[in-house]
């Protein structure tokens, strides 16, 4: 399992590009490449196959994001991809299927948003 990005405290200044893989089987963490977004927190974050996918959220200057990144873990590394066509949004939801991501909800530039999108890397 892997865990990153979040807020650490309550002002826009206190997210955080943190990210970290849980072993069950040691039940230990390992310090994994920082989010190469930056830091933010209410973004969402799904898996298709061995990779993971990193979107939209609040950055740390407290600035709406529509960005998405894959993360490899067999390399430790994030590479930027398309940015989510939905736009901005902070608070969404996500989920992975079998062969692609889903997302979709939150709050966009101007209020609620009631939408969803699939993800095909």
């Amino acid at each position: 399992a892997y865990v990153g990005t979040g807020a650490s405290g309550t002002e826009a200044s206190d997210v955080t590009a943190d990210f970290y893989r849980y072993d069950p089987v040691a039940d230990s963490w390992t310090k994994k490449a920082d989010f190469a977004g930056g830091a933010r927190s209410q973004a969402v974050a799904f898996s298709v196959g061995s990779q993971g996918f990193i979107s939209t959220g609040t950055t740390s200057l407290g600035q709406s994001v529509a960005d998405c990144w894959q993360y490899e873990p067999g390399s430790d590394n994030w590479a930027k991809k398309a940015d989510f066509p939905g736009g901005v949004r902070t608070g969404a939801l996500s989920w992975s299927g079998t062969s692609q991501g889903f997302m979709g909800l939150g709050t966009g530039a101007n209020g609620p948003v009631f939408d969803l999108w699939a993800f095909q890397p």
